[in-house]
């Protein structure tokens, strides 16, 4: 049961949403093709149907769609469908939401007022119970997760950084390429909730199993698409940890990584990369040259495989 999406839409029931993955809500394919098969088939009828639909809206505009299932051989369940990510099709649904909502009769239809950003939280929250569940039987290693001298160690750099270059983590903050969280516990600890993101789906099952990763803050996608993927909004931090390995080969894909996670940065906001190697930290200064202002730190613990070589930064106001 997906908890804070069964709040929302205040049903008891299960809830299914329409498309496979949370990045597939960025292009509605397969919702769009579910919703015009549906109108179709409504269109058969003379009369109105009797069937419960919800339908979510903010600022008059239709941005979800529910589909009650009534039970048959399983228990009823709701279809979910949402453009709340897909701002191109927007029209599109809303034609189709519309021209479905003319079919039901009196009282099948019902219509919440929800706050997007709470919709997409709970949307968060459910593919990444989702994931879990689907992965369930894959082994995971959580002394591995949990790495206690990383975690402190991590603790102490934040805490200079926060004193010797004003880095600044008490507002929002964007973990880019966050992995199974092992950072993430450090960034817990210190009570900062960043929302967290990553392409590789076992690494995000073993911090949501181990507890590190918090669902509603998870999302599974490909970082190289950040701007398509988190919508209308901007944080006043982001940060990644030992990102790379960085070389002459995939320098392009780490160019885009790092270029959307900046727009996705308010204007003065802190940013706080680590790397293993100076090249991979040099070539990250120099990308951001134009971008943002920092400075380079290398760390004299060399016994250490983590964070032996630091970004810190901050957005520039124009």
């Amino acid at each position: 049961m997906t908890i804070k999406l069964n709040e929302l839409l205040d049903i008891q029931e299960s809830i299914i949403l329409m498309e496979s993955g949370y990045q597939n809500n960025t292009y509605i394919t397969k919702s769009l093709r579910f919703l015009y098969n549906t109108i179709s088939e409504l269109s058969r009828f003379n009369e109105l149907v009797d069937a419960k639909i919800i339908m979510l809206e903010e600022m008059d505009r239709v941005y979800a769609l529910g589909l009650y299932n009534p039970p048959t051989k399983q228990p009823a369940f709701w279809t979910l469908l949402t453009t709340v990510l897909d701002t191109e099709h927007q029209n599109t649904f809303n034609e189709f939401v519309h021209a479905i909502k003319k079919h039901i009769a009196e009282g099948g239809v019902s219509t919440l007022h929800i706050e997007r950003s709470e919709f997409i939280e709970a949307m968060r929250e459910y593919y990444s119970i989702k994931l879990v569940e689907t992965l369930k039987n894959c082994p995971v290693n959580f002394e591995f997760v949990y790495n206690e001298p990383r975690v402190e160690r991590l603790k102490i750099i934040i805490n200079q950084l926060e004193q010797s270059y004003s880095l600044d983590l008490s507002g929002s903050v964007l973990e880019i390429c966050c992995g199974n969280g092992m950072a993430t516990a450090a960034l817990s600890k210190l009570g900062i909730r960043p929302l967290c993101i990553d392409n590789d789906s076992y690494s995000i099952l073993e911090g949501l199993v181990s507890k590190v990763l918090k669902p509603e803050k998870t999302i599974v996608a490909d970082v190289t698409e950040l701007t398509d993927i988190i919508k209308g909004e901007e944080f006043d931090a982001s940060i990644g940890f030992m990102l790379g390995d960085i070389d002459e080969f995939n320098k392009p894909l780490w160019k885009e990584i790092l270029i959307q996670t900046i727009k996705l940065t308010k204007k003065g906001g802190s940013l706080l990369f680590t790397f293993r190697t100076e090249p991979e930290v040099m070539f990250v200064k120099d990308l951001l040259e134009e971008l943002a202002t920092g400075d380079v730190i290398c760390q004299s613990e060399t016994e250490s495989l983590y964070d032996c070589w630091i970004y810190i930064g901050k957005k520039k106001l124009v």
